[in-house]
């Protein structure tokens, strides 16, 4: 078999404001103790940058890189501007949700051209 090379993207955000939409999921962590662990995955199904604050990079602390997304208005047919996926109870919008109904919000295509 052979080897595939692999695969670089690379993402430029401008500074010039001008319309990119773009589907964005967020997934964190949160570690309450060793017998509490809660995953996060909020997912925004069109949103774009409009926002941007200026790069600081430093040898002796994270990079930091301010963004501030603004979720879209959602495509015909759908009524919510994003979907907040979580184990945790301390988050409850109404009746918890089906799991399979919900991720599959996750596998559609991308955003559709404005």
């Amino acid at each position: 078999m052979g080897t595939t090379a692999p695969r670089n993207y690379r993402a430029e955000i401008s500074s010039i404001p001008k319309s990119d939409v773009r589907a964005l999921c967020v997934y964190w962590t949160d570690v309450v103790s060793e017998e509490e662990t809660y995953s996060n995955r909020p997912y925004l199904r069109r949103a774009e940058v409009s926002e941007t604050e200026d790069a600081q990079f430093s040898r002796t602390q994270e990079a930091r890189w301010g963004l501030t997304f603004s979720a879209l208005a959602p495509p015909k047919g759908k009524t919510y501007i994003a979907v907040w996926l979580t184990n945790d109870p301390a988050v409850l919008f109404g009746a918890p949700a089906v799991a399979t109904g919900v991720l599959d919000v996750l596998t559609e295509g991308r955003p559709p051209a404005e």
